[in-house]
């Protein structure tokens, strides 16, 4: 099992080394070190196998999160273009019956159409 000890430094300072600079070369020394201790306490590799596994879940769990999210902003585009083809197909439905032949019909056209200033109407005479 893993062992535990409390190491002190207190390597002397270099030749004109400030005590900042000593505090920050032994705690550069105590990180690597620390990091060796660490490596070697995982050996057994449960630690190790037990991390990845969390890892490799957390990864899936997001993937699955973004690919719900991906099909649901999917699903509600579909939904519209439905809505609007069953409403453009009811408009023609409509069109198609009142239309009635030898008849003429006359619309208004609303200024949103990108249409010339100067037309403002438009007719049709049905004939069949």
């Amino acid at each position: 099992g893993p062992v535990h000890s409390e190491v002190t430094y207190d390597l002397p300072p270099a030749a004109g080394e400030s005590d900042e600079d000593s505090r920050l070369r032994a705690a550069k020394h105590r990180g690597r070190e620390e990091a060796v201790l660490r490596a070697l306490d995982g050996m057994d590799g449960v630690a190790e196998a037990e991390h990845r596994a969390k890892k490799s879940k957390l990864q899936h769990d997001l993937r699955e999160q973004q690919r719900m999210s991906e099909d649901s902003v999917l699903r509600g585009v579909v939904d519209r273009l439905i809505s609007k083809l069953e409403r453009r197909a009811h408009s023609v439905e409509l069109s198609q019956r009142l239309a009635l032949p030898g008849r003429s019909y006359t619309w208004k056209l609303g200024s949103d159409r990108n249409l010339p200033a100067s037309v403002s109407s438009a007719s049709i005479l049905v004939g069949f």
